[in-house]
């Protein structure tokens, strides 16, 4: 089973992601839409700073872990066939990594911009 294209849009959004949140942490701003709910008005929230401090290094790892797992399902796909029950394990497992993200981030929203 061939997974390439899923991967290379796995890969662009861990780099994309990675990146983000480097530019969050430099700068003090957050990407909205992005990292926040687009109905999310930051000019309006609490504590942007407060949100940035609490998820900057967790939202860093989280990019991190896609843009590895994509890479390698295009290891996967273009270098070396690996077990499928590997390549599963690291789906489930990235998937467990955006679900956790996710709640992870819904609730610092609410703590920090809502």
């Amino acid at each position: 089973m061939d997974f390439s294209f899923l991967d290379v849009i796995i890969v662009f959004y861990g780099v994309y992601n990675t990146f983000a949140t480097v530019k969050m942490m430099k700068t003090g701003e957050i990407k909205g839409g992005w990292f926040v709910r687009s109905d999310v008005d930051l000019k309006k929230a609490r504590d942007v700073k407060g949100y940035i401090e609490a998820t900057k290094y967790i939202t860093l790892t989280v990019g991190i872990l896609i843009t590895l797992c994509g890479l390698l399902g295009l290891y996967n796909s273009y270098v070396q066939e690996l077990p499928i029950a590997v390549i599963a394990v690291v789906y489930i497992i990235l998937i467990i990594i955006v679900l956790g993200y996710g709640i992870y981030s819904t609730k610092a929203q609410k703590k920090y911009l809502l």
